[in-house]
């Protein structure tokens, strides 16, 4: 399981070095010494999310879907934005320069471990965004323990 929060840069070439505790999560939950994973644009945070290519391939396995559903066709585009990368044997992964512009990241990056997959944020906007999920913790957690009892929304839940 990946977790955790970790601060780093991204070099000249776009890698960044992904801290060992983490290394070691990605090895032992993806069960390969130099994963192949796939980083992408979050479809609901201004961040990219980084998973194993396995977990992409059932995200994306949709056999019978409307081609001429416009809802259909922009998930498609927004998941055509992605990168196929190895973590080298040094821990380090390449994030391109279109997926680091799309997302503001420039120099400094926060990583978030996020049980099966990772997030990539800008840490201004990272420390924004967790700490208005803080605020909301409370209305989270019972929307969360509503779903996983199976339970119908309350009135004025959104999502």
């Amino acid at each position: 399981m990946l977790s955790g929060r970790y601060q780093n840069k991204i070099d000249a070439k776009n890698r960044i070095i992904l801290p060992a505790k983490l290394r070691n999560q990605i090895i032992k939950t993806y069960k390969h010494e130099r994963p192949h994973m796939v980083i992408t644009l979050s479809f609901f945070n201004p961040c990219l999310v980084v998973m194993s290519e396995e977990q992409w391939e059932k995200l994306g396995n949709y056999d019978s879907v409307d081609f001429l559903n416009p809802v259909v066709t922009d998930s498609f585009r927004l998941m055509s934005m992605l990168a196929y990368v190895e973590m080298d044997d040094v821990g380090r992964i390449t994030i391109p320069d279109y997926l680091q512009e799309m997302v503001g990241i420039s120099e400094n990056v926060t990583i978030l471990g996020c049980r099966s997959y990772m997030e990539i944020w800008d840490p201004d906007r990272a420390d924004q965004n967790l700490r208005e999920l803080q605020e909301r913790a409370s209305e989270v957690m019972s929307k969360l323990r509503r779903e996983l009892k199976g339970e119908k929304p309350e009135p004025g839940d959104t999502e």
